[in-house]
């Protein structure tokens, strides 16, 4: 991301971040994306009633989770399998104070 988008203030952004949106979660141990990006940080939005419906018809908690997780955060399953504990601790915690 260049240092002009970091910089510039985007009206809808700065409300969302107010009405407690979404959020950033900085990776303790940034991953390679399947692009073969780093990712170092990532934007966390609030689920939806879709979201949860989308992902509801999975197998087990597990993959349902990881598919809300991804639809969350932008990310694919496969880049949330290369998350390290803490980080995907991280998400956990998150969603459950968005849930709160």
């Amino acid at each position: 991301m260049s240092n002009q988008n970091q910089n510039t203030a985007n009206p809808a952004h700065l409300v969302a971040e107010q009405l407690n949106t979404h959020t950033m979660i900085v990776l303790k141990f940034p991953i390679q994306n399947g692009l073969g990006e780093t990712v170092s940080e990532l934007k966390m939005r609030r689920a939806k009633v879709g979201d949860l419906r989308a992902v509801g018809q999975l197998k087990n908690e597990m993959e349902q989770e990881l598919a809300l997780f991804a639809r969350l955060t932008g990310l694919v399953p496969e880049d949330l399998d290369l998350l390290d504990t803490a980080d995907y601790k991280q998400i956990q915690d998150t969603f459950r104070k968005f849930s709160e």
